[in-house]
């Protein structure tokens, strides 16, 4: 039995409690990473996938949501920022856009499978 199939037979809130632990695990990295020059956004888009895949489109949208929020704390955060200030909203735009395309396009595998 696969790590797929053990969590989707779990019940949802075993599902939005694993969840939640994961973007929290995820959003305190980006937080510690943000004082040096890592760039830590990209796993954001791992409890995206997982909210969108296993819980609800509607909850993948608000994680998407909460993913962007944080790493623009963490940006704020970040000292390679201070320099250049409106970049570390554009990023987070950009970042936007990242995370809501990788939950349309988990909702639509979804679909598929």
């Amino acid at each position: 039995m696969s790590a797929v199939e053990v969590i989707a037979k779990q019940g949802r809130a075993v599902q939005v409690s694993l969840g939640s632990v994961l973007l929290l695990l995820v959003g305190t990295g980006a937080l510690f990473a943000s004082s040096s020059l890592v760039e830590f956004s990209v796993f954001f888009i791992i409890p995206v996938t997982y909210f969108s895949w296993f819980i609800h489109r509607k909850a993948g949208t608000i994680a998407s949501a909460v993913s962007a929020a944080l790493t623009l704390c963490a940006n704020i955060a970040s000292p390679v920022h201070i320099a250049h200030p409106r970049c570390r909203v554009l990023e987070c735009a950009d970042l936007v856009r990242l995370f809501y395309r990788r939950h349309i396009h988990c909702c639509s595998l979804e679909i598929i499978a």
